[in-house]
């Protein structure tokens, strides 16, 4: 399939393999990548293709214009980080990485950047597990910035 057919297939493949209460998402799909979001926009799930790499990355961003707050959430999730790779693997990041921005992601091998079922249903599976485990934390850290 093509690359922007992967992109539009995305949100209807996901809302069914997420709990009732996270089937509500916003989404946008601008140039290469997809975002997923409930609250503001800056804080949303995106799952982007790395060409050059050969990964496509799902992850949780945080990227206000409130550096501060992009730190602060940086750090509620650095907090609970032993917890979110238990459920999530070892291989999940946090980083600063642009303007301020951060990110939690996992990277999944996206080889000769072809775009099929396969790589349609990791990523889905991907994203409904860090929805799940990673919207409520974000919920919290938002509704109690700096605790």
């Amino acid at each position: 399939m093509k690359a922007q057919e992967f992109r539009d297939r995305l949100p209807d493949h996901l809302r069914p393999r997420l709990p009732p209460e996270w089937r509500a998402f916003r989404t946008a799909s601008r140039f290469s990548y997809v975002q997923f979001w409930y609250g503001p926009q800056a804080f949303h799930f995106e799952a982007s293709p790395y060409y050059e790499r050969e990964i496509y990355e799902v992850g949780l961003h945080f990227e206000s214009r409130d550096k501060a707050l992009n730190a602060t959430l940086h750090a509620a999730f650095d907090r609970r980080f032993a917890e979110i790779r238990h459920s999530l693997g070892a291989d999940v990041f946090l980083e600063q990485w642009d303007r301020g921005w951060h990110k939690l992601y996992r990277c999944l091998p996206f080889p000769a950047r072809r775009y099929d079922d396969g790589l349609l249903d990791a990523v889905v599976s991907e994203l409904a597990r860090q929805i799940a485990l990673l919207q409520p934390m974000l919920d919290e850290a938002l509704a109690a910035p700096g605790e």
